[in-house]
This record gives C-alpha cells, structure tokens and sequence, in this order.
C-alpha cells in the first residue's frame, strides 16, 4: 500500500559530534518517582541496577505461547492457588483463617503504591500492578469473607471464658446465630464492619462506575481503603495494617510532592487549546523535568477539583515543550474540552489559553527491555488516540539514533476511524519546522513527493491532533549541530529498498478505517490523491505486516523484533495474535501493550 517512509542515510553506529552519546538504561531509573530525590552521583548506580535486573529477570518477561501472560505473570497463578489452599486447611480454626486475608490485603494495598517496591526490584510499574491490585483485593474479600464465618461459626477460641458462649465443637447454622452475643464481642463488631468496608471497597471499583464516573469511583474508592485501614488496626490484623501504613505514607509522599512542583517542570506556565476531533492539547515548558518516552503522568486541573488522571506524554523527552493530548472519552474529559472552550471564548478567539495544572510523574515502564540495546528493530501500532505513547518513544528512539545508538528498522502504523466532521485542520507539518530541522530534511524526486508540503495533504481531520513521524523526525534532530546529524529522506518503499545495510529504514502508516461518502470528503479534510500516506477504508492486516518484518529480521541476522502497541482491547489481542504467528524458531517479536480503557 502507499505510505510515507523516512530513510535515514547515516552509519548508525556513528554518535553526533558535539551531543552526549547514547548509552543504555540511561534514565531508566524514573519509572521509580521517588529516585528524583536522589542525589545525581546516584543515577549512574541506579542505570547499573537496572541493567542487572533486566538480566536477571528476562527469562520472567517471556510470554506463554500466544497468550497475553508472561513467565512471571504465571507464577502468580500458584501463588494464588497456594494460598488458597492453605486458606482451606483453616477451616474451624479461626485464628489461622485469618492468616490467608491478612496476606492477600496487605499485597492490595502495596500494589496500589505508585512508588512500589514492586517497580523498584521487579520492574513491575503502577498501571501493570493495578492488575494485581484488583485481583488480590476480591481474593481479600473472599477470604475475609470464608474467615468471618469461621469466627461466627465456629466461635473465637482463645478468648476469656466469659467471651466465648460462641465455642462449639461443631458448626452453628447461620439461622442459629445469636446476633446479641456476636456484638458483644468487639472482635466480632471490628472484623464484620472491616470486610463490609472491604466490600464497598470494591462495589466502588466497577467497571462502569470507574469509566463513567471516575471522580465518584476515587473518592468513594480511598475513603473505603481508609475505613478498612482502621479497622484492620482494632481487629488486630497486624499484616493488613502494615499494608495500610505504607499506602498511606506513600499517599501522603504523592500530595505532598504533586502540588510543590518537585517534579521540574514547568507547569505553571501551561496552556492549553482546543483541536478537532475533540481533543485537547496541553502544552509547558520542560524545565528540568525527566522522562522516558511512553510514559505518563498524572494530571489535575485546579479548576475540574482535585481529580487525578494518568495521560500519556505526547512529546519526546528530548522536547523543550511537553505536550499531552487528551481525547473526550468521559465526563472528565468532557468537562477539560468544555472549560478550554470557554477560556477561549473569554479571550476572543481559539488559541492557546493559560490552564493551571498540577503534575505528578513519571511513571511506566515497558514490558521488555527497550532500554538497552538488545533490539535494533521497532514496530509501533496505535489506534486513535493511543498513538501519544508511541510518538513519544518513536521520536525518543529517532533522537537516541542521532546520537549513536544502533538502530536498523523502525515501523509505525496507525488506524483510526474517521468518526467527526470538523471545519479547521491542523496546522501544515512543515510550520512547525525551525530552519535548521528543514536544512537536514531531504525530499527525493519521487514521484508524489513534490506534494508532501502542501496545504493538500494535511491528514483528514480524524487524524488530529496534528501527529505524524514527519514532525517527530525533525523534533529529534533538532538542537543537532550542522553536519553531525543523519540527513533524514522522504520517500516510498523503493527509496528504502535502495538503503544499504547500515542505514535506518524508518517508516509510517496510517489507516483512516471508515471514509464517508466522496460528498463529504471536503468537509472531512479527505483528499485521497494528495494524502498518498493515507490509507482508506482500509484495516491494517497485521499479520502480514509483523510476517514481512519477522522475514527482514532473519535476512538482516536480527534475532529480536520490539513490537508495541497501544489501543482498544481488541487492537491489542489481534496485534498480540500476529505476533505469535510472525515469531519463528529464527526471530521472536516481543510485545509489550497498553490499552487505554483504565
């Protein structure tokens, strides 16, 4: 199919002259946020730690077959069934029932650490965790559960004389409990409120509930967790109540930093703007802020209340301005596009307005070793609006290319459909580009490539916001001294075709899946002879495409192809589907996914 393709004709091997050479894990330390209180002269201890984890615990990241858990995700599983085992061999022993609970709470708490021990020595970042988080909180449940109807069967041995008219050598029907001698046991009374809280708890988390009204979800969600921290501590759970103590020190950390701006950026200077296809872009300068690209932060606008949202960073960590697009998929969101309108009908016109906005971050991690230099081949797959982590690390990975590190083939591909019919595009890529970025951009004499630039071929408007790997491109080599950075060639696939091997194929797809009628075309911002990058009506056939490059692998003596991807549920399984078809006894496509249904 027609796409647009970057060929980078440069020894890659070669680091820019005047700019800091690449090296591995350098900074992959920040999927921690609390190493941004360590000392500098820690960082490079820390990139060293990082390295030896990922030796250690590689075999762990494999994936089973072609199924979405890995190694260590697996492990889990008898965890879990050990635990549940030992639960069972409680039964009438109201003491050692209590035992399995205190466990599974405890690790539902800590897995809600944003700064997590877990992260620290097992790469395993907040949003992965909060699987866990989930599942071990209905196990706590559950066993909270199997253990109060122990205790109220059974009787609480252990106790005074006095206190145990409950005892009995065998099980007391429920329709034979005498309520008035269980609520005389404060026990009895400081267990029973604790697992009702414990249910709430998760009453609050459902799905729907979470998606649809999230500010309601959260509040109910902590003043829940709260409630059974307190009665974890007069129940006596000494384990849940460890759990409790650390979430709640590391929830005190997270308000305490969040609002104080420790994080380096500069986000008092923030603004923000309205661009079609209902998304907001927020804008701030960079200041000392360090991030990784693909990763996110938490956003909370002073004026939508004390909400937090994790987003995904849109720009590069190299940028000197960060960049969050955020897409209207709920009623926070909705309200964020609705106050921006409003700001700028206050001041008379759609341009950026000032938003007062705190941060908290970064935080994520991805699920193979992207920081070293294992993998010299990269496919990014996004759909909507989850292509903002892939451009982050597509122009990080360009921006590491410039400065030295080994890099052989990269694929982008994006599907969207085309849902909105709005009036204004985005602005042409090439206004965004300073002098320099255009001295290093080369366009071959093909035969659409004197069109690339015109005001024709901007993406129709449900590829706003204005996101593409041309931009991107210039964005890494900017701040590159003249002469040093790898001229950057737009072409087709014949011109890739002509790369030697020690050049970067850099490429880009991009899939409007659902074209209107030709009537509505204009409207639309479709312009199918001029937008030959474009590909319409059309759905990626990703089992071809990871095949194609499983086969350039194993020609290029590549063992290893990073796959990414970032997008519905859906995307994501059939993407992971293709992976394991493409992988062969020579090459194997790790993946690492996201989605952004939280």
């Amino acid at each position: 199919g027609a796409l647009l393709r970057f060929v980078t004709l440069a020894t890659c091997s070669m680091a820019t002259p005047g700019v800091r050479a690449w090296k591995p894990y350098e900074g992959s330390f920040m999927e921690c946020p609390f190493t941004r209180f360590l000392p500098k002269a820690a960082e490079s201890c820390l990139e060293s730690w990082w390295a030896i984890r990922w030796q250690l615990l590689w075999p762990l990241h494999r994936r089973l077959c072609c199924s979405r858990w890995t190694i260590g995700e697996a492990l889990f599983l008898p965890f879990l069934l050990a635990l549940g085992a030992f639960s069972a061999m409680q039964w009438k022993d109201t003491k050692g029932s209590g035992g399995p609970a205190q466990i599974a709470a405890a690790l539902t708490y800590l897995t809600a650490m944003r700064n997590s021990l877990f992260t620290l020595f097992l790469g395993l970042p907040f949003e992965r965790a909060l699987f866990y988080h989930k599942v071990l909180g209905t196990i706590a449940l559950v066993l909270g559960c199997y253990h109060s109807y122990i205790a109220l069967a059974f009787g609480s041995e252990g106790e005074d004389e006095g206190d145990r008219r409950l005892a009995a050598a065998a099980e007391i029907p429920i329709s034979q409990w005498n309520w008035a001698d269980i609520s005389s046991n404060d026990n009895n009374v400081s267990g029973l409120i604790l697992v009702i809280a414990m249910a709430l708890v998760c009453l609050s988390a459902f799905y729907l509930l979470r998606r649809h009204f999230f500010e309601v979800f959260y509040r109910f969600h902590i003043v829940f967790a709260l409630a059974c921290a307190v009665f974890s501590a007069l129940h006596g759970a000494g384990l849940m109540t460890v759990g409790a103590l650390a979430w709640l020190v590391d929830l005190a950390l997270f308000y305490a930093t969040a609002f104080r701006g420790y994080h380096g950026a500069h986000s008092a200077n923030a603004t923000a703007v309205r661009l079609p296809a209902g998304v907001v872009r927020i804008s701030f300068p960079r200041g000392t802020l360090k991030y990784c690209g693909g990763q996110y932060c938490f956003l909370c606008v002073k004026d939508l209340g004390a909400q937090w949202h994790p987003f995904s960073f849109s720009s590069s960590p190299h940028d000197e301005v960060v960049t969050l697009h955020i897409r209207v998929l709920g009623s926070w969101t909705q309200s964020l596009h609705d106050l921006v309108k409003n700001l700028e009908d206050a001041a008379g016109g759609e341009r950026p307005v000032r938003l007062r906005i705190f941060l908290d971050g970064p935080y994520g991690a991805p699920a193979i070793d992207l920081s070293s230099n294992r993998y010299k081949a990269f496919v990014m797959i996004s759909g909507g609006i989850g292509i903002t982590p892939m451009q982050s690390i597509w122009g990080d990975l360009l921006h590491q290319y410039s400065r030295g590190r080994v890099l052989k083939k990269m694929l982008f591909i994006w599907s969207v459909a085309d849902k909105v019919l709005l009036k204004s595009v985005g602005e042409d890529v090439t206004k965004r580009l300073s002098t320099r970025e255009r001295r290093h951009m080369h366009m071959m004499a093909l035969p659409y490539s004197n069109r690339l630039f015109t005001h024709s071929t901007k993406l129709p408007h449900s590829f706003q916001p204005a996101i593409d790997p041309m931009a991107v491109a210039a964005s890494a080599i900017r701040d590159v001294p003249q002469g040093g950075p790898p001229p950057v060639v737009v072409g087709n696939d014949e011109a890739s075709l002509s790369a030697s091997p020690g050049q970067l194929d850099a490429s880009a797809e991009f899939y409007l899946t659902r074209v209107r009628d030709q009537s509505e075309f204009a409207e639309a911002g479709i312009d199918p002879n001029a937008q030959q990058h474009v590909i319409f009506g059309k759905r990626p056939d990703f089992d071809t495409k990871l095949k194609e490059v499983a086969a350039w692998a194993a020609s290029a003596g590549e063992k290893r192809v990073a796959v990414l991807v970032c997008g519905p549920t859906p995307m994501v399984d059939a993407v992971r589907r293709a992976c394991a078809k493409a992988s062969t006894t020579f090459v194997t496509l790790d993946l690492h996914s996201e989605v952004f249904e939280f």
